[in-house]
């Protein structure tokens, strides 16, 4: 068993009630920006080809958002893709688009 998985889970639980209840002093936040970065890397790491790590990526999205959607936060900013990705080979471009074609 992965032991990351549980401490994982316990502090999913922690911050989402932090952010949620807030305190006194602090608010949940009511809007969050997110910058994708690593899914070439987790694709290198897993001996897959680097657009899996993009799909994967986009996947992950969708669990993000359920996330703060439940944890109170109402907007959120993703930035996935930048001007300096245009010089990945042409494939992979081409993939990153059909990904934002689909989950955008």
């Amino acid at each position: 068993m992965n032991l990351i998985s549980p401490i994982y889970k316990l502090y999913k639980a922690w911050l989402k009630r932090q952010i949620k209840n807030g305190d006194e002093t602090r608010q949940p936040p009511h809007h969050i920006g997110i910058i994708l970065d690593g899914n070439r890397r987790f694709a290198r790491e897993k001996g897959l080809d680097v657009w899996m790590g993009h799909q994967f990526g986009a996947a992950k999205i969708n669990a993000v958002l359920d996330w703060c959607w439940e944890a109170g936060i109402k907007i959120v900013t993703i930035y996935s893709f930048s001007t300096e990705n245009f010089s990945r080979p042409l494939q992979e471009v081409a993939e990153i688009m059909k990904i934002a074609i689909q989950k955008f």
